[in-house]
C-alpha cells in the first residue's frame, strides 16, 4: 500500500500546556492520537505513554500477525488483527493504570486513544474516548468512530442539553479512557480500503468546531497532508483554540490486490437498500463486515422451497428468477 501522511498539534489559544500527543509509524502503516486528562503532569504523560506503549505492543508482540495479514497468510484473519489491537489497547490501559497507581500526583490520569492501522487492503481502527478518526472518500466525509462522552450518550437517550446553558463539566466528560481504570472497552472496526482514500485522525480541539465540510475542503485543496493538517488546526485555533489541537491525516494513493470496483459496488448497493438507508457510515460497515459473497453459476439454484434458512440475500450483479413450485 502507497501512502502519504501528516500530522501537526497544537497547544491552541487558551490552554497552558498541551496535552495531546501523536505517533506516525511509517513501517507498520500505524497512525494513533491521544488527547491525555488528569491536569498539568499527568495527561500529558498518559498521552505520551499511550502512544508508545500501543505502538510498542503492537510491534514487539504482534508484528507476525500484521506481517501474516499483510501476506495473505490465511489463518491470520481480520478478526484475530482486531483482537491483537484490542489486547495492545488494554496492555496500554494497564500500563498507565500502574504508574498512576505509583505515582500519587499522576493518580487517575489517562488519555483517549484513536488508531489506523493500514495493513493489507483494509484498515484497521481501534478507539477509546472522544478523539475521533474520519473517512473522506469520494468527496464526502464520514465519521467513523462514536464518541464515549457523557454528551454523547445524553443525545442517544434523547435528553440532549441546552448549548447555550450546558455545563463544561458535561461537555468535557468522557465516559472511558485509557489508563483511568486497569482496562476499559476498545470499539473496533476494519473495513476495505480505496485508492484515494483519507483518514483523519483528530482531538476534540478540531471536532469540537463541527463543520466538516469545512474541513473537507480545506484537506481537497492543500498541497499535501502536512499542509492540511497545518490548515486544520489553523481553522480550529480562529474559532477561538479552546483545547489542545491535533490533525493527522494519512491518504492513500495505492492499494495491493485492492478490487475498487467490487468494493465500491456492494458500498453503493446495500446504501440503496430501504433496510439500510438510514444507517450511518460507519454502522453500514459493519453490517458489511458480517457479509459473505457468493457466485452462482446460471441455472444454479440460490435455495429451494422449504428450505430453512437465516441470511438475506442482497444482488449485487447479474438477475435472478422466483419460482413457486413447478409453475
Amino acid at each position: 500500500m502507497r501512502i502519504s501522511f501528516g500530522a501537526k498539534t497544537d497547544i491552541g489559544q487558551q490552554r497552558q500546556h498541551n496535552e495531546d500527543n501523536f505517533l506516525i509509524d511509517r513501517k507498520l502503516r500505524l497512525f494513533v492520537t491521544c488527547d491525555g486528562m488528569g491536569g498539568h503532569a499527568g495527561g500529558h504523560v498518559a498521552s505520551a505513554l499511550a502512544v508508545n506503549l500501543v505502538r510498542d505492543e503492537l510491534s514487539n508482540h504482534f508484528s507476525d500477525v500484521i506481517q501474516g495479514y499483510d501476506q495473505g497468510d490465511e489463518s491470520v484473519t481480520a478478526g484475530v488483527l482486531l483482537n491483537a489491537i484490542e489486547t495492545s489497547v488494554q496492555r496500554t490501559c494497564f500500563s498507565i493504570y500502574e504508574r498512576g497507581q505509583t505515582v500519587p500526583a499522576k493518580h487517575g490520569m489517562g488519555t483517549t486513544l484513536s488508531l489506523v492501522l493500514l495493513c493489507g487492503s483494509r484498515a484497521f481502527i481501534g478507539h477509546v474516548g472522544d478523539s475521533r478518526v474520519y473517512l473522506i472518500r469520494g468527496g464526502n466525509i464520514y465519521q467513523l468512530t462514536e464518541d464515549h462522552s457523557l454528551l454523547n450518550e445524553l443525545i442517544k437517550a434523547g435528553q440532549p442539553p441546552d448549548p447555550e446553558t450546558m455545563d463544561s463539566r458535561i461537555k468535557n466528560a468522557v465516559t472511558r479512557a485509557v489508563g483511568v481504570h486497569p482496562s476499559v472497552d476498545v470499539d473496533t472496526l476494519d473495513m476495505a480500503v480505496l485508492p484515494g482514500d483519507r483518514f483523519l485522525l483528530c482531538s476534540d480541539g478540531l471536532h469540537r468546531y463541527g463543520d466538516p465540510q469545512t474541513w473537507l475542503n480545506k484537506v481537497m485543496t492543500a498541497d499535501n497532508e502536512e499542509n492540511a493538517a497545518q490548515a486544520l488546526i489553523d481553522y480550529a485555533n480562529e474559532q477561538g483554540g479552546a483545547d489542545n489541537i491535533t490533525a493527522a491525516l494519512v491518504r492513500v494513493k495505492e492499494v495491493p490486490d485492492g478490487n475498487a470496483e467490487a468494493t465500491q459496488l456492494k458500498l453503493d448497493t446495500f446504501r440503496s437498500l430501504v433496510l439500510f438507508r438510514y444507517l450511518s457510515y460507519h454502522e453500514l460497515l459493519k453490517v458489511l463486515n458480517l457479509t459473505h459473497e457468493r457466485l452462482v453459476k446460471k441455472g444454479e439454484y440460490i435455495f429451494k422451497e422449504g428450505d430453512l434458512e437465516n441470511c438475506t440475500y442482497v444482488i449485487l450483479k447479474g438477475r435472478i428468477q422466483i419460482r413457486k413450485a413447478n409453475v
